[in-house]
């Protein structure tokens, strides 16, 4: 039986972890973590190495969906926001136009008033 402190049942790829050592000590646990009898750690099989390959494809997509569709829920809640803002901005201006605009037509009706009248005083009553 191996030590719990020395490294001569291998890790992987060489190195002494915990588990390594733990599992070169204990016979049952060496055989769960896929330790063969002769001490070496046992390479993965095709299927378990694709079933790793799946999980990691699934917690990714995952993760890349919900990042997604916060991201865009964030970005619909802000676009409305701005809209709202800007629909109450352009009607503050549309009104204050209007405003300036009603300024301006009195200001001409009464120069085409004054000017009327300067023109019956120049050239008489047509």
């Amino acid at each position: 039986m191996t030590s719990i402190l020395s490294c001569t049942g291998g890790g992987v790829d060489g190195l002494c972890t915990d588990l390594a050592i733990f599992a070169a000590a204990s016979p049952t646990i060496g055989k769960l973590w896929g330790r063969a009898d002769n001490g070496k750690v046992n390479p993965m099989t095709e299927p378990q190495a694709w079933t790793l390959i799946g999980v990691f494809a699934a917690i990714m997509l995952g993760g890349m969906t919900l990042t997604t569709t916060l991201i865009m829920h964030t970005m619909r809640a802000e676009i409305g926001g701005l809209r709202g803002e800007m629909r109450a901005e352009v009607g503050g201006l549309r009104g204050e136009m209007n405003a300036r605009f009603d300024a301006v037509d009195t200001r001409i009706d009464h120069l085409d008033r004054d000017i009327t009248a300067l023109t019956r005083r120049v050239w008489g009553d047509p």
